[in-house]
């Protein structure tokens, strides 16, 4: 079943076989899933460039930097 749908996972194999009213056990399809070596690649999070830190600017008077955020 797997070489027709590559991009299966072992839930979703598990899934369909139990629909077509195949009485099979999750965890004998994931044994077998691993020993054939048919894992998909897990994704890897995108990283973001790291922020540029700007100094903060110095209050000139009192409730100065509350105004400029706002």
């Amino acid at each position: 079943m797997d070489r027709r749908y590559k991009q299966w996972g072992v839930l979703k194999i598990y899934r369909r076989l139990r629909k077509q009213g195949e009485l099979v056990n999750h965890k004998r399809i994931r044994r077998l899933y691993r020993k054939l070596g048919l894992g998909l690649r897990r994704r890897t999070k995108k990283r973001l460039p790291d922020a540029v830190s700007k100094p903060l600017t110095k209050a000139t008077a009192c409730n100065q930097c509350c105004r400029a955020a706002l």
